[in-house]
């Protein structure tokens, strides 16, 4: 209901740079990203809410394709966290910060600048394997095949049986393609198919068997706490897309009003006999209803998400498989041939393995071990022309 101009007086002084993040956040959420940028960029650097004001500045930025100017707010955050105390908020939007500059230099085609912020994402952070598959990408972009191949490597490892990076598979068959390796491209979609289109069809049985929102937040609970009879696989992954941060605070919020619950009808007699005691609990019985069926809605819309992923996936692990027959036929295409040599020949040179003083060159044999995690390299020689 309020301005800026309405916020920016002597007696809000206290809670003014609260207010100014606040109601960034609301034009931010309405899509009113020029007023939000106004009202994050207005919050000082000695208050306690500028490293949340100036990473929503940034984000603004990129809503709006503004590469530059979210780079700088980044930035700021970045130099600000050096400087600053290292508190656990600051940690925190310190490394968001990182990610979304890389974000941001892959955007515009800046791969190298993009790989310098995904690799200052540490391992111990939350955020360590998404920025090790990005990066993936941007290995590829830079014909550095190796790397990426590598990065994909980790990903799959063991240690990691909870987390799923599909879209690994297809990137993995791409390269391998690119190089004329057919018969891997070919045993990287096969991969991709042995697992996805299965996890696929069970994950709308799932939707289609809770239709009902109220009911969907029942079962979620029970995929949450390993109830729910799925296949290990299965749960693993839909336990995987249930555990993001607005969906667990959703759930708290429900567990919190059912525990005030619990609170009222314990209460002393006298006092649940009163009206107020009655008003009490019908508004909290209403608000428990209405936060159950919002918990419920929002679970099944990530499944839901989650379920057309696969599906554009696995439509381009359809195209890639059409390729790789044509590849083996040799029936590709003059363009793509032409596609083909010329990766072949800017990435000579980037599958050479050579360790630098610091490290080792130590041969995979088929155990896992976690300081090798985000180091492994994978040989790769392009056949085409050959």
């Amino acid at each position: 209901k309020y301005d800026k101009a309405q916020l920016d007086q002597p007696a809000l002084a206290k809670v003014r740079d609260e207010l100014f993040y606040l109601l960034g956040r609301y034009h931010y959420r309405e899509g009113n990203f020029k007023e939000a940028i106004g009202l994050f960029s207005s919050v000082p650097t000695s208050s306690k809410f500028f490293a949340r004001a100036k990473f929503m500045e940034g984000i603004s930025y990129v809503r709006t394709y503004k590469a530059k100017p979210a780079a700088r707010a980044f930035k700021v955050l970045l130099r600000t966290a050096t400087e600053a105390p290292k508190t656990a908020e600051i940690k925190n939007f310190d490394e968001l910060s990182k990610l979304s500059l890389a974000r941001v230099f892959y955007s515009v085609g800046q791969f190298k600048l993009a790989i310098k912020y995904y690799d200052l994402i540490p391992q111990s952070s939350r955020s360590w394997l998404q920025s090790l598959f990005e990066a993936s990408w941007a290995h590829f972009q830079r014909n550095n095949f190796s790397k990426a191949l590598g990065n994909i490597h980790t990903l799959n490892a063991p240690y990691f049986e909870n987390e799923f990076f599909p879209e690994s598979l297809i990137l993995k068959s791409v390269i391998y393609f690119q190089n004329c390796l057919y018969k891997q491209a070919q045993s990287s979609v096969k991969e991709f198919y042995a697992r996805y289109p299965a996890m696929k069809k069970e994950l709308s049985a799932i939707v289609k068997n809770h239709k009902d929102p109220a009911d969907f937040y029942e079962y979620t609970i029970k995929i949450r706490k390993q109830q729910a009879n799925l296949p290990p696989e299965i749960g693993r992954y839909a336990r995987s897309v249930l555990r993001d941060k607005v969906l667990t605070k959703t759930f708290k919020y429900v567990e919190e009003l059912d525990r005030e619950l619990k609170q009222v009808q314990t209460a002393d007699p006298a006092w649940k006999a009163t009206a107020i005691a009655g008003v009490v609990l019908t508004d909290l019985t209403l608000q428990k209803s209405l936060a159950q069926n919002a918990a419920g809605d929002l679970a099944q819309r990530r499944i839901k998400r989650l379920i057309r992923e696969i599906n554009e996936l696995q439509k381009q692990a359809i195209k890639v498989e059409y390729e790789i027959i044509n590849g083996m036929r040799n029936k590709i295409s003059a363009e793509m041939r032409k596609e083909q040599k010329a990766a072949a020949k800017r990435a000579r040179g980037t599958g050479r393995i050579v360790p630098d003083d610091e490290h080792l060159f130590w041969p995979f044999d088929g155990q896992y071990w976690r300081d090798e995690l985000g180091y492994y390299r994978v040989k790769v020689r392009s056949q085409c022309g050959r």
